[in-house]
């Protein structure tokens, strides 16, 4: 399998020997192993991967959803128990007066 970079008689290089094809062929079908093992490998980290990350995002905005709900209960809460509190002392504050 000695390969000789001279020219013929007409001047042109000779075609590539037969016997390297099947190596070509080897060479060519391991790279497209690799080829295909790294894409699908890729390919299932890439699909693993994004629904985690969506699954955290939509948690940490989910989480200051509900802090922002939770806290505007709170604070709805905390008006109406003001507000009932403040009636509750108008209208018996005269009848504790009159007790007086």
């Amino acid at each position: 399998m000695m390969m000789k970079n001279s020219t013929n008689a007409m001047g042109t290089i000779p075609a590539i020997s037969a016997d390297i094809w099947p190596v070509a062929a080897y060479v060519s079908v391991v790279c497209l192993f690799v080829f295909v093992v790294v894409g699908c490998s890729f390919f299932a980290s890439v699909t693993l991967l994004v629904p985690t990350v969506l699954r955290c995002t939509q948690l940490s905005s989910l989480r200051t959803t509900c802090r922002a709900f939770q806290k505007n209960k709170a604070d709805k809460i905390r008006k109406e128990n003001k507000k009932m509190s403040n009636n509750v002392m108008q209208n018996h504050l005269p009848w504790l007066r009159q007790i007086v």
